[in-house]
């Protein structure tokens, strides 16, 4: 499990660097539905090429952001801790991780006008746990899912010591989206 926690984080590192699922693939399972909110793929795929709408297009993600206006979001590799695995069957697992990452963004103060140039850059450190379902899929262990409800709200840092917290400066909290300031302008 270890081994298979450990591929899993570089492999997400370099999914959401490199904005492909290609790194992903070997170490999670692929949903039935592209309707399975918890399914450790369309999480990550809708942090990559942004969510899916109902009318079948996507909105945001990492994918929209572009090096020829000089935008770049790069990820560090996540630091991780295990806090409590179980055994729920021969072949699945739970397993609760307490994940920090690092995020070096710069991206356009207006989208709209590329012309106006980029926000310094801006390091931001993320924290986040989960509880993650791991299954034995064709003789291979791969991650699955996240349990309903088993996330905590994210905290955003601006130090990587993980004690100053990074305060947005329209007041707004983080919860609502996930995200820590330096990716969207509005964060700033």
């Amino acid at each position: 499990m270890s081994e298979l926690m450990d591929n899993y984080q570089q492999a997400w590192v370099d999914a959401m660097n490199d904005r492909s699922m290609e790194p992903l693939l070997p170490y999670v399972t692929h949903p039935v539905s592209a309707s399975e909110e918890n399914s450790v793929y369309n999480i990550v795929e809708a942090e990559i090429y942004g969510d899916l709408t109902p009318s079948g297009t996507r909105l945001g993600g990492l994918a929209r952001y572009s090096p020829e206006n000089d935008e770049s979001i790069v990820y560090g590799m996540p630091t991780y801790m295990l806090n409590e695995s179980v055994k729920i069957s021969d072949d699945k697992y739970q397993m609760r991780i307490n994940k920090r990452v690092r995020r070096d963004a710069t991206v356009l103060v207006n989208r709209n006008k590329p012309e106006l140039g980029t926000f310094p850059p801006l390091t931001t450190f993320k924290e986040t746990s989960y509880t993650y379902n791991v299954v034995r899929a064709n003789g291979a262990w791969k991650v699955q899912s996240i349990e309903e409800g088993s996330s905590a709200p994210p905290v955003c840092y601006a130090d990587e010591s993980f004690t100053s917290k990074y305060e947005r400066k329209d007041g707004k909290t983080t919860a609502q989206n996930g995200n820590c300031p330096g990716l969207a302008p509005s964060d700033r």
